[in-house]
């Protein structure tokens, strides 16, 4: 069993050396894998997850050519492919990023794709384009000021499992929602500056995945899980 243990982990390695290689010859500037928000930070954080998805959900804004100012770099989506690497970003690197946060993976990348594209790309084909849309409804006055801590209490009851937008479905940009809210709960928490903040019904609706312990990472893995067709919410 040791045996087969230490074999893996040889084939793994042989496999990273390899793919280095190829990143030589396609000319791919990995400084950091899972280094999506800044090519240049030395360390891997939700806020990478939160820039993958960014990225493909809203391209115009956060693409390689979008129009804000902390869209995502061509070193960054290079860093950012970690699942099949060599394929370009997808969902499914968020997903690898947060399981590597989580310690469900020991390392990035998670796979390699057998036959790496030179231009990876942001456009998301089979994602919802469209823009968060969090209903801004006043809900009981009394709001924690940590996005940690659950709101179940101060509203009617969840309306969605996952929906932490309140637009009446379940996807990708919840996932964004909850993450954006725990990485800057200043801006996109419940008492946040930012004009799509969560909401304590959105908050409600987020913690998804073991109900009842608050609003976390988890939760956002959960969603994405979900739209693998890998669990139903909650979980």
């Amino acid at each position: 069993q040791d045996f087969n243990v230490e074999s893996e982990r040889n084939v793994f390695d042989v496999k990273h050396i390899v793919f280095q290689t190829l990143n030589h010859f396609l000319r791919r500037d990995v400084h950091l894998h899972g280094s999506a928000f800044d090519s240049h930070d030395s360390k891997v954080n939700l806020a990478d997850t939160v820039m993958i998805m960014q990225a493909l959900v809203n391209p115009d804004k956060f693409g390689i050519n979008g129009s804000e100012t902390t869209h995502i770099t061509r070193a960054g989506m290079d860093n950012a492919d970690v699942e099949q690497s060599g394929n370009g970003i997808t969902n499914n690197d968020a997903l690898s990023i947060q399981k590597y946060k989580l310690n469900l993976i020991r390392q990035l990348p998670e796979s390699y794709s057998q036959t790496p594209v030179t231009q990876p790309t942001t456009q998301a084909t089979t994602q919802p384009t469209t823009q968060t849309t969090t209903q801004t409804t006043t809900q009981p006055t009394t709001q924690p000021t940590q996005p940690t801590q659950t709101t179940s209490q101060q509203v009617q009851g969840v309306t969605m499992y996952g929906d932490s937008n309140c637009d009446g479905k379940v996807n990708l940009s919840d996932a964004v929602m909850i993450m954006q809210a725990l990485a800057n709960p200043n801006k996109y928490g419940l008492n946040g500056t930012g004009s799509y903040h969560v909401t304590p019904q959105g908050w409600a609706n987020a913690d998804c995945k073991s109900v009842g312990d608050g609003v976390t990472n988890s939760d956002a893995l959960a969603i994405q899980q979900m739209l693998l067709k890998l669990v139903n919410l909650p979980c």
